[in-house]
């Protein structure tokens, strides 16, 4: 008789494991992967544009030059981000070579920096030229409000960044 309890336990808890590992499997099958642009398309108010426009009140004439400056901004960072990545890559590259110097590290780590700081400098001018287009009243708000966004933007991976979980938890 202890032998019979004993096995219906024992049925019991690998039935309950089965189940278990089963609801894993299906959750991670149907779990929705959201790129930044279906968070975006789901959240709107994370968009630069709908922030200039709301939170700071863009007019529609500002709006109008802001997307002009973005799509001009668009295009001369994209040969930067290139250039960055072909920079990292070829730094790694360097792993398969053993007779690597470190000065030779020094030399494509520096070359990188260089390319960042080329991203980051163009950037800074972007939001500068932003902050240019806004009128007296809206600048108070601007300057309040754009170093969260500048956050956001250097890591969205952090809490009420653009990272999917994040974002769309803020949402309900």
């Amino acid at each position: 008789m202890q032998a019979l309890t004993k096995n219906k336990v024992l049925l019991f808890i690998i039935g309950f494991l089965l189940l278990a590992n089963i609801g894993i499997l299906l959750s991670f099958a149907w779990k929705k992967d959201y790129s930044r642009k279906e968070v975006r398309a789901e959240r709107p108010d994370l968009s630069m544009g709908y922030f200039l426009k709301n939170e700071i009140g863009f007019s529609e004439q500002q709006t109008g030059e802001y997307e002009k400056e973005k799509q001009a901004y668009r295009i001369a960072r994209k040969p930067l981000f290139e250039e960055l990545s072909t920079s990292k890559s070829n730094f790694f590259k360097l792993l398969g070579d053993s007779t690597v110097t470190e000065a030779a590290l020094d030399s494509a780590s520096t070359v990188i920096g260089e390319k960042q700081k080329a991203i980051d400098m163009q950037a800074f001018s972007h939001f500068k030229r932003m902050r240019e287009m806004c009128t007296a009243e809206q600048l108070p708000k601007f300057d309040a409000k754009i170093q969260e966004r500048i956050r956001i933007m250097i890591n969205p991976f952090k809490k009420g960044g653009w990272h999917k979980e994040d974002s769309l938890k803020q949402k309900k």
